[in-house]
């Protein structure tokens, strides 16, 4: 009772209204007009539409006037209907007692179907799997997404998607502050929490991501760190996820994003032995993530944690192992 109340007492964000620890999909629902929406696919236009959940700490229904615009590159070319950011009145924030913490990146199905479900689902297990590595992570938050169209009042799309943190509010929770730079060197970062990264980019199979344009990663300095921790996002290329349109970059020596490819600084022997046995650790944790999860279907289990423990069995062989974290250049 008494930790319930010192939650209570604490100030609340819109996404911590949501945010639960464990993995449980909250039903959602967005009321837009889905034929602008679509006609304005390519443009960074807001247009008004209203968000309505069950509070899942209170039982209570919200609605909320919400402005909501496509995001995303690659899978806003692809999507049916693209990623969504979602963008709420800080003065309604402020009048429910809320933190100012306004935008949040919606990710859903880029398509209907079972496989496109399957697709999100396992990267929203990408981001579960970060924060049991680092707590510079984004927390994400599994919804049954509800797309209501105001237009066609019978026109309704039902998809999995997630909320991720906003960047603002994760640097908010260390006292810190997201430093934006068009060019970055991997001596700018937090050595330690850069190779934690790269390892991380390695074991689920992702090499959509690089420093020196900060392509798919914020980056957050804090008070008690003198340099910057990367955090990555965007999870989708990843071999762990194995969606069929993805494909690595035309430059890396790779045919398909299920094949790993090391793409951070040279691990030393030190290295090896201080941060490997820290993700050995997390073995059990992670894969009994992805076997217990009531929301992944047998195919896409068996996939996730057969790629994981192909990851271990790598990191027995520390040897052959420490060649691949020395090889750096892609």
């Amino acid at each position: 009772m008494l930790a319930q109340e010192e939650e209570d007492s604490e100030k609340q964000s819109f996404f911590s209204r949501l945010y639960q620890e464990e993995i449980k999909a909250i039903d959602v629902e967005l009321q837009l007009d889905l034929k602008v929406f679509l006609k304005n696919k390519k443009k960074e236009e807001y247009q008004e539409g209203k968000i309505r959940f069950v509070n899942p700490y209170t039982q209570e229904e919200e609605e909320w006037d919400v402005e909501l615009r496509p995001r995303g590159n690659m899978r806003r070319k692809i999507s049916y209907i693209p990623p969504i950011k979602l963008k709420l009145s800080k003065k309604n924030l402020k009048s429910k007692g809320l933190e100012k913490f306004n935008k949040i990146k919606m990710v859903s199905q880029f398509r209907n179907g079972i496989m496109a479900e399957q697709y999100v689902l396992k990267e929203f297990h990408a981001y579960k799997m970060y924060n049991m590595i680092s707590p510079y992570s984004f927390r994400v938050q599994l919804i049954r997404l509800t797309l209501r169209d105001q237009s066609a009042k019978k026109r309704v799309v039902k998809y999995y998607g997630f909320l991720i943190e906003p960047m603002a509010e994760l640097a908010d929770r260390f006292n810190g502050v997201e430093i934006e730079r068009e060019k970055v060197r991997s001596g700018f970062l937090v050595e330690k929490e850069f190779q934690k990264m790269s390892l991380f980019q390695y074991m689920i199979g992702n090499t959509d991501w690089s420093v020196g344009n900060s392509h798919n990663l914020k980056l957050l300095k804090v008070p008690d760190l003198s340099k910057m921790v990367p955090i990555p996002y965007d999870f989708d290329y990843a071999g762990l996820v194995n969606a069929v349109y993805a494909a690595p970059y035309h430059t890396l020596p790779i045919d398909k994003v299920t094949e790993r490819l090391y793409r951070g600084n040279s691990f030393s022997s030190e290295d090896m032995e201080e941060i490997i046995p820290q993700f050995e650790a997390k073995a059990g944790d992670m894969i009994q993530l992805l076997e217990s999860c009531d929301y992944l279907d047998k195919r896409s289990k068996k996939h996730t944690v057969t790629y994981m423990r192909s990851f271990f069995k790598e990191c027995k062989r520390r040897k052959s192992f420490a060649y691949v974290l020395q090889k750096y250049g892609y």
